[in-house]
């Protein structure tokens, strides 16, 4: 679920099987009504990372990227080679952005998709989110606990496990500062991250 303002919004989900079916639906009444923007077959879709309200991204299983340039009316692929799930989604503006998921699997554009760069970030967890303070630091976070950062835009990963072993799923930030991680049975990380 991704929402601009309490107006504007996107949901993603749909079925695991038989078909993997999903969709796209958008609002512009804060939900009382939703409208139809995609329906893909053979796929899930996870995650969306907007630059504006017209221009975004959602990724999801076996590589699957699309963007849109029109406010949702049209989504155009520019799928990752790779059989990987991506879970997690970044785009800095539509050139620049990263995507990560299944086996700490990660890629980078510098071209709003067309290519995508294999990124090593040094671990094997699944990758939940991606989160940056600014075009050179961020942070993602996973499966069991794990923790990588960047202070290169993207481009290289450090490992920086959490105190736990619970799932990760979410980490974001509220200013260039202050951050916020939180995961399984209400697991809770609340820091000045963007300090390591």
């Amino acid at each position: 679920m991704y929402f601009f303002d309490i107006n504007t919004g996107y949901i993603t989900g749909g079925f695991s099987l038989p078909d993997r079916q999903t969709f796209i639906y958008k609002t512009a009444n804060g939900g009382l009504t939703w409208n139809l923007q995609l329906n893909l077959y053979e796929g899930i879709l996870f995650e969306f990372s907007f630059v504006d309200q017209n221009n975004g991204y959602v990724v999801g299983t076996n590589g699957g990227v699309f963007k849109t340039t029109n406010g949702g009316n049209t989504w155009e692929d520019c799928f990752v080679n790779t059989g990987y799930w991506l879970r997690a989604v970044y785009f800095f503006d539509m050139e620049n952005g990263v995507v990560m998921g299944q086996g700490g699997q990660a890629w980078r554009t510098v071209n709003g998709g067309i290519n995508w760069s294999f990124v090593n970030t040094n671990i094997s967890d699944w990758i939940e989110s991606i989160a940056f303070t600014d075009i050179m630091n961020g942070w993602a976070v996973g499966t069991d606990g794990s923790g990588i950062f960047s202070t290169d835009g993207g481009s290289t990963w450090t490992k920086s496990p959490f105190p736990t072993s619970n799932y990760l799923y979410s980490v974001k930030f509220s200013n260039g500062k202050y951050g916020m991680v939180v995961g399984f049975t209400g697991t809770i990380f609340r820091s000045n991250l963007s300090n390591h």
